[in-house]
């Protein structure tokens, strides 16, 4: 199933990329696929777990199972005052 990926601050630094399309099988969760992207882009690693998901513009858990045409966006957290 072919899905967008947004990666937006530090997270396109790394990959090179602010937008792209992926074809993931069925059954792919937002971290399963962040997996995907550390073993591409292995400088993505020390920001692994820290790193947050949104899918279709809402935010969610790595676990959420991605669907045919979702725009899926990883991002760091943000912090400021």
């Amino acid at each position: 199933m072919i899905i967008t990926v947004k990666a937006f601050a530090s997270v396109s630094e790394i990959c090179g990329f602010r937008e792209r399309s992926a074809d993931v099988p069925e059954g792919t969760s937002a971290g399963a696929f962040l997996d995907s992207l550390v073993r591409e882009f292995p400088g993505l690693a020390p920001l692994r777990e820290r790193l947050l998901a949104a899918v279709n513009e809402e935010h969610v858990p790595l676990e959420r199972l991605l669907s045919e045409g979702d725009t899926v966006a990883y991002f760091p957290p943000v912090s400021g005052g």
